[in-house]
């Protein structure tokens, strides 16, 4: 095994050290270039201070930061003074999970009434609301001594902003949700903490010729940074976030319980007034359906009157056509006896067969004039269901709340249909009606009365004496009587069939159709039986919200 070994010279080492350190000097000289290029990118504190331009903040802009441990965000959102309708969801989506809210008035004078009515639109979630006047001073406002004592003295009209912006708010918002109005310079707060670890201002460069400058006004006039930011009040903001540290995760309970209360609250008054409105509209329509089974009613009893007279006419007919025909067989053969009994059963067979098809026609005739008087009063039935409808829609368009309002179209939910009436009339299946058998079998009847009969012709012929007009009067005479008995025999059995068509006519038309009414009022009845059943648990859930301890749910 050979070793091979490579001595380098002194000049080689020499050579290879200068490489080494003209790389190490361009290394430090970059690396400082670096540190000075991550130095200015940092400067972008005020870069959207004043800039002049109209509503500024576009959307939430969202700041996370840390104090003590505890994480925070920080939602800025667009301004609410001016024309924020294209922001207007922006600003809910922050205020709702908000557990503090900070309502800046940036001018030296109260809210505006509109603005005032926009924070209560806003601000109904029941996070707790810290108003803060913005008052506005540059360096030469504090030029002298007697100016930097403190605010109230310097700026004359301070109290009387901040008490006119309290009254206006608690007004609104209500004591319980205004926590407190406080007071800062905000331009003087911003330049009190605008610098780096280095003591260095961290105003961007793109604000050195104005927050710069004013940075160094104030400085000037102040002396240190220290009296300017205790001067600018904005100690006491730190306050109040500070104290919350102690109880924030009670305190966000607290919130969000406040707006779950609201919440709940909101929705009992809602429901409340829907069911109102459902229970109103439920008894004009049962007013309705109540006239409607009546007219039914009567148009029914009409029906059963006609039915009944007009079948008892016919019977009657039927009789007196028999007695009247087979008096003028008696009459035409006489002494014919397999004659009379070959005639009077074609008057019988014909007369029963011409019976049955009267009866028949007369039950059609009749249950159609009566489909028609149904059909009429469930026409008007629906015309004027359709009316309330109507008339309540356009009363929920004017009166309903815009909270819930937006609720049921979110969860697209038609109001009109939540146990509503939709009559249509041409749904009605069961106003078909099968005649069936409604027309009794006179034939034992009938050949009882032939029997009878010739046993009377032939019992005049006999033994009876006279001549032959007498025989056929007595044999006419006997022969009605024997009809007429007949009849009355028949005329129970002719009655009980009549009733059994009527209670047929009522059990599968009359009954079904008020059953439906009747279910349709049910029905509502049960929407407004189900809304107090909820209507009774969400107060239970209210109460017991109310009376849970702070910092508990």
């Amino acid at each position: 095994m050979s070793i091979c070994t490579t001595w380098l010279s002194e000049a080689h080492l020499n050579g290879a050290n200068a490489i080494i350190q003209s790389h190490l000097v361009k290394a430090i000289a970059l690396r400082g270039e670096l540190e000075a290029q991550r130095i200015k990118n940092n400067l972008i504190d005020g870069e959207i201070i004043g800039t002049g331009e109209s509503d500024f903040t576009k959307g939430n802009v969202e700041y996370e930061f840390y104090h003590q441990g505890k994480a925070f965000l920080l939602v800025d959102v667009p301004g609410i003074e001016g024309d924020e309708g294209k922001y207007e969801h922006l600003v809910n989506c922050a205020v709702a999970k908000a557990h503090i809210v900070f309502y800046v008035n940036g001018t030296n004078k109260k809210p505006e009434s509109k603005t005032a009515e926009r924070i209560k639109r806003y601000l109904n979630r029941d996070a707790m609301v810290y108003a803060i006047c913005n008052l506005k001073g540059k360096a030469d406002s504090y030029e002298f001594d007697e100016d930097r004592i403190h605010l109230e003295i310097t700026h004359k009209d301070l109290v009387d902003i901040r008490e006119q912006t309290r009254i206006v708010l608690e007004e609104i918002l209500g004591k319980e949700i205004l926590a407190s109005v406080k007071t800062v310079q905000g331009l003087l707060a911003f330049c009190s903490v605008a610098y780096d670890d280095q003591d260095h201002s961290s105003i961007a460069r793109s604000r050195h010729t104005d927050l710069l400058k004013w940075q160094n006004g104030f400085l000037d006039q102040f002396g240190c940074k220290s009296h300017m930011r205790q001067f600018s009040n904005i100690c006491e903001l730190e306050q109040i976030i500070t104290s919350k540290l102690i109880s924030i995760k009670d305190d966000i309970v607290e919130s969000n319980k406040k707006k779950l209360i609201r919440l709940v609250s909101n929705t009992i008054v809602d429901l409340e007034h829907y069911l109102r409105d459902h229970e109103e509209l439920t008894e004009r329509i049962r007013l309705e359906i109540e006239y409607c089974g009546n007219a039914i009613t009567e148009k029914c009893k009409g029906f059963n009157n006609r039915i009944k007279q007009k079948r008892r006419l016919a019977m009657n007919n039927l009789f007196t056509d028999m007695s009247d025909i087979m008096c003028n067989i008696i009459r035409e053969h006489l002494y014919n006896k397999s004659r009379i009994e070959k005639e009077i059963g074609n008057c019988i067979k014909t007369r029963e067969c011409l019976f049955t098809k009267e009866i028949e026609e007369l039950h059609r005739n009749e249950l159609a004039d009566l489909d028609k008087g149904i059909q009429t009063a469930l026409k008007q039935l629906e015309e004027n269901v359709s009316r309330i409808r109507f008339q309540v829609h356009l009363h929920k368009e004017m009166q309903l709340d815009i909270s819930l309002k937006t609720a049921i179209e979110s969860a697209n939910i038609n109001l009109m249909e939540i146990g509503g009436v939709a009559f249509q009339v041409g749904s009605y299946a069961f106003l078909g009606f099968t005649l069936g058998s409604v027309v009794p079998g006179i034939g034992n009847i009938a050949g009882a009365i032939a029997g009878a009969i010739i046993g009377i012709v032939f019992s005049v012929l006999g033994f009876l004496l006279g001549g032959k007009e007498t025989k056929i009067r007595d044999a006419q005479k006997k022969t009605r009587e024997a009809i007429e008995k007949a009849r009355d025999d028949y005329k129970i059995i002719f009655q009980r069939e009549t009733q059994k068509f009527l209670d047929d006519v009522k059990t599968q038309k009359i009954d079904p159709i008020k059953g439906y009414l009747k279910h349709e009022y049910d029905n509502m009845q049960s929407v407004s039986h189900i809304l107090r059943i909820q209507l009774e648990k969400i107060n239970l859930t209210y109460h017991n919200l109310k009376s849970t301890p702070y910092g508990s749910i």
